[in-house]
């Protein structure tokens, strides 16, 4: 009897850790959805300052995540017209450093980095659907349909995140380089990737965070920018 207990207490701690390892996935993948506008003068200020030094629009708002925990920037919105820095990398970075971060939010949005990834993602789904629907009418068994489209949109979703991970991996090295690019100091950016890798240091990378991460690690960032700066101005810069 004393098993069964023991077997059935063991199950529940096991679900019940899966779950709040899901809900802590799930705040930390979406931290910037509580979060709240700011009318902090300077920070509007640097918006409009780096806007301006990249030929883009400003953002139209900037508002702050109270997460110390993180360290992070995300324009946000299918009109781009949204910026959440998180109270961590306020915490964490210099003005000057601030402004490279956001800089590399405006590159997203002058490339349409968002759109791109849209309609990909779209263009996918759309992909593993026809070939469902063009079968649906020649199979007769519910059982098999139900199979088919199993299998079908298993595929299709694993295939889209695949891809569209890659994409935005390659869109975050497209940005730093417009980044390093449009400043007179390329090494400061480098800086900052250096901060933001001492609070959170690149695991072990292996196959699955190869094909399923959204952003190259830090280190991979800074050796291409590094090699990038030794090939167009050498080491000390641009």
């Amino acid at each position: 009897m004393c098993d069964c207990m023991d077997l059935t207490n063991g199950i529940c701690d096991g679900i019940r850790l899966r779950i709040e390892n899901i809900i802590r996935y799930v705040k930390l993948w979406f931290w910037w959805i509580k979060s709240y506008e700011t009318s902090d003068s300077i920070l509007l200020e640097l918006s409009r300052e780096v806007a301006a030094s990249l030929g883009v629009k400003p953002f139209k708002k900037v508002k702050i995540a109270y997460r110390d925990d993180i360290i992070n920037a995300a324009a946000i919105g299918f009109l781009c017209r949204t910026l959440v820095l998180s109270q961590g990398i306020l915490n964490t970075l210099t003005f000057d450093e601030l402004k490279t971060v956001v800089l590399h939010e405006y590159a997203h949005c002058q490339q349409r980095h968002h759109v791109k990834l849209l309609a990909t993602g779209l263009s996918i789904a759309l992909t593993g659907v026809l070939p469902y629907l063009s079968i649906v009418f020649y199979v007769d068994s519910e059982v098999m349909l139900l199979i088919l489209a199993g299998i079908i949109f298993t595929l299709t979703y694993i295939a889209m995140l695949v891809f569209t991970r890659y994409l935005t991996r390659r869109f975050e090295e497209e940005a730093d380089l417009i980044v390093v690019k449009n400043l007179e100091n390329p090494r400061l950016y480098l800086q900052v990737l250096q901060k933001i890798a001492l609070r959170h240091p690149d695991g072990r990378i292996g196959l699955r965070e190869k094909l399923f991460s959204s952003h190259p690690s830090v280190n991979e960032r800074l050796r291409k920018l590094c090699r990038y700066m030794v090939r167009c101005g050498g080491p000390g810069g641009i």
